[in-house]
């Protein structure tokens, strides 16, 4: 019986429960004293010698250290022109390759597109004054096919690529991800990111959001979570992209 179970547990001079809160009673007071850290931090912090060699400090040669030539070259270029090689000469069309000039013209363009929004990226090289942009329209050229005038920057909007689509191993794969058509870029950009910052000991890591299109059916409504390591500047140092949970309930980076 629970009786006789209960006596078995029974000891001369235990402590019931409530002398044992009475004992460990929590009392709460109005120190705020900061506690000091376990061990000092000894960790060389601050801009590494990549950046501190740089012959001018600008906002374009600080782009080229985490935006380098060899995402621009290596990625973009490359297979931005292997994607239609593969898919156009299938149906016999004809399409101009890319070269790196045009593609950091390309990136050049998003960024200006990213400071002054239009309804359209179309707005841009509209003939309508209050909506043409004289700047960003002479950057590339208007060709015209079937009778009906295109953009080159559209052509490259719809065929920009990042990796090798012949290559992605399957849904069923073991090597499966979902970020697989710009995880190079990632990759490389998080190295990038690393090598210009020798962290220092106020980290904060936390989730932050890309905006992206309102999406009412999804949990996160609105762009892609991703987890970032950043200090007090608020310098990513690094980061992942969530790409959901794993079969085992675990969330996936």
């Amino acid at each position: 019986s629970k009786k006789e179970e209960n006596k078995e547990w029974e000891t001369e001079g235990l402590i019931s429960h409530s002398e044992l809160l009475k004992f460990y009673k929590t009392k709460w007071d109005k120190d705020s004293t900061r506690i000091s850290p376990p061990s000092h931090f000894a960790q060389c912090s601050g801009l590494t010698q990549i950046v501190k060699d740089l012959s001018e400090v600008t906002p374009y040669n600080l782009f080229k250290l985490l935006i380098t030539d060899d995402i621009t070259e290596t990625h973009l270029f490359f297979q931005t022109n292997l994607y239609p090689q593969q898919n156009f000469q299938k149906n016999n069309k004809i399409y101009k390759p890319t070269d790196s000039a045009e593609i950091n013209t390309f990136i050049g363009i998003n960024l200006l597109m990213g400071m002054k929004q239009l309804p359209s990226y179309r707005d841009y090289w509209s003939t309508r004054l209050i909506l043409h942009d004289p700047y960003i329209s002479k950057l590339t050229t208007v060709h015209r096919r079937n009778s009906n005038n295109f953009l080159r920057f559209g052509w490259l909007l719809s065929n920009v690529h990042l990796n090798d689509n012949n290559l992605m191993p399957g849904r069923n794969s073991n090597n499966f991800d979902k970020l697989y058509k710009v995880r190079p870029f990632l990759e490389k950009l998080r190295t990038n990111f690393k090598m210009c910052l020798n962290l220092d000991k106020n980290l904060a890591v936390d989730e932050s959001m890309i905006k992206l299109k309102y999406m009412p059916g999804k949990p996160v409504k609105r762009g892609y979570k991703v987890w970032m390591i950043a200090n007090e500047t608020g310098y990513c140092w690094d980061f992942d992209i969530y790409t959901g949970k794993t079969t085992t309930g675990v969330e996936k980076i």
